[in-house]
């Protein structure tokens, strides 16, 4: 009977760790990447948000104003 030979089994299994920290590793970049994407589209739409509010807000007061010196 063989024996298997126990740097062979040493060596795959420090190369199967390694592969798995090494996808563990860019799975964690991809969420950070993934979850900083989100962040910014949320400010994003806040301030456009907020543009929008003042524009309008901007305009209504331009309309009255103009109403109030037609009539």
């Amino acid at each position: 009977m063989a024996n298997p030979n126990t740097a062979t089994t040493t060596a795959a299994s420090a190369a199967v760790d390694e592969a798995v920290r090494i996808a563990a590793d860019n799975s964690r970049r991809t969420l950070d990447t993934a979850q900083a994407t989100v962040a910014a589209g949320q400010r994003y739409l806040d301030l456009a948000s907020q543009i929008n509010r003042d524009f309008f807000a901007l305009w209504t007061t331009a309309a009255e104003t103009g109403l109030h010196t037609t009539f």
